[in-house]
């Protein structure tokens, strides 16, 4: 069974989208690791609000196509809106899953370009070595050690969300 490594971000009702999308894919897919969530401000100064983000490990008889249509939906079940009334990217975004590994297939060629994805990624696949470089991402992510990132430890993916009265 394949080994897929998907990163995981919301900026929109973030900490429940985070969760609805872990219980989604949990229901296409066996969940295997979860990283802490992290806040981060939107990349490339882009607007909105502050994002939360996370890795997660799964195993998965999809095919990676297939895997990809199913995190579409589930991306679109959670309210993903791609494009504003302009035709813009929208900056609010519900829930955005994205494959970075997928079993024995290349990384994904950002992996190591952006916190958001390789700070979670090197708390689960700490012994990755991304594309380009030669050390393994647990130290590719110490590049990152003074990066506007904000461990969330209040939000864990993998627990139900606390009951509030």
């Amino acid at each position: 069974m394949p080994h897929v490594y998907l990163s995981l971000g919301s900026n929109h009702n973030a900490a429940a989208n985070l969760r609805a999308g872990v219980r989604l894919i949990g229901a296409i897919a066996d969940v295997r690791a979860a990283s802490t969530v992290y806040e981060s401000p939107p990349v490339g100064g882009a607007e909105g609000a502050p994002y939360l983000n996370a890795a997660l490990l799964i195993d998965t008889d999809l095919s990676r196509e297939a895997l990809k249509a199913q995190l579409v939906q589930i991306e679109d079940a959670c309210g993903r809106i791609r494009r504003d009334a302009a035709g813009r990217k929208s900056s609010v975004v519900s829930l955005d899953l994205d494959i970075i590994v997928y079993d024995a297939d290349p990384p994904h060629v950002d992996l190591a370009r952006y916190a958001h994805v390789a700070v979670p990624l090197a708390e689960i696949a700490p012994d990755l070595t991304p594309p380009g470089e030669s050390k393994p991402l647990r130290i590719v992510a110490q590049r990152f050690a003074n990066s506007s990132l904000i461990p969330r430890d209040d939000i864990d993916l993998l627990l139900p969300p606390p009951l509030t009265s």
